[in-house]
């Protein structure tokens, strides 16, 4: 018999500040509701974090809040993106060393219905690569067409 954890996972990608964002995206919440959220988590053990592709809004914004409520969270990235269009490898073994999960999004976050073996065994390089980075699951992202 299988047995299921009643954890709420909640997924973020980055944050938008007010001034920007405009409600129409989902995926982005400006860092005040965050913080809001992140106040109600802390209370309870019910929720787990998860973020995806790790943005360096990621860094700037939720590791400090992470940090001041005693959060843990996981972070699916995108190995390619590192030190250019996300998160540096720097941030990355700050947040690692303060209890912070990554997993790999992939290495190029193209879709995974695509992905031959030859690019799947890339990524596991990729991640090793990093050094504190275990593949112990991989976001699964595709639009089947």
């Amino acid at each position: 018999k299988l047995k299921f954890s009643k954890k709420i996972i909640l997924q973020y990608h980055s944050f938008n500040f007010p001034s920007v964002f405009t409600g129409t995206d989902r995926s982005h919440i400006d860092p005040a509701t965050f913080e809001s959220h992140i106040k109600h988590i802390a209370k309870n053990e019910d929720f787990i974090i998860t973020f995806d592709d790790g943005s360096s809004t990621i860094f700037e914004i939720a590791f400090p809040l992470l940090k001041q409520y005693e959060l843990n969270a996981i972070i699916f990235i995108d190995t390619a993106g590192l030190d250019k269009t996300r998160m540096s490898v720097s941030n990355v073994k700050e947040m690692s060393k303060k209890g912070i999960t990554f997993q790999s999004h992939s290495n190029s976050h193209r879709n995974h219905y695509k992905l031959s073996e030859k690019e799947v065994t890339g990524i596991q390089m990729a991640v090793g690569a990093i050094g504190i980075i275990a593949l112990l699951s991989l976001a699964f992202y595709a639009i089947k067409d």
